[in-house]
């Protein structure tokens, strides 16, 4: 991922490197969700959890943030996203502080489309704090995995 200064992320959560890292000091499941129907309640109990997320996202995590921050902080900005996965309640509460000035495209395909999924949870949620029509799901083949803030 890309923000626009060039930050980039790891993606390889599920590396050899991350597991060497971090499985030692606890389990896997209690830093990252195990279940898809964990997404907008699973809280990492992790000791190493702040750092395990600022290890994956690099500069790009704090680039979000701020980007977000900057968004809900002036009235006349709005936020276009596509996403993948919903599961970061720091993310979530920032989408909720932007209300309607937010339109949103989240990902249905397989799993993520589950009744119980994070996915389907956010979903309820987005719309009703940014509208019924500004937040939309979407399956690009198998699996829609862009990620995107605009």
């Amino acid at each position: 991922m890309e923000t626009s200064d060039g930050s980039a992320t790891r993606g390889y959560v599920a590396s050899q490197a991350f597991v060497d890292k971090y499985q030692a000091r606890g389990p896997l499941k209690t830093l990252l969700p195990a279940r898809v129907a964990q997404g907008t309640t699973f809280k990492p109990t992790h000791p190493d959890a702040d750092d395990a997320y600022e290890w994956m996202g690099l500069e790009a995590r704090k680039e979000i943030f701020a980007l977000l921050d900057a968004a809900v902080a002036d009235p006349a900005a709005t936020v276009s996203m596509v996403a993948y996965d919903m599961s970061e309640s720091e993310i979530m509460d920032r989408l909720f502080a932007l209300g309607p000035r937010l339109r949103m495209i989240i990902d249905d395909s397989d799993k993520h489309g589950l009744k119980t999924s994070g996915e389907t949870q956010s979903e309820t949620l987005l719309k009703a704090s940014a509208g019924e029509d500004n937040v939309k799901r979407e399956r690009m083949g198998g699996l829609q995995h862009n990620k995107m803030i605009i």
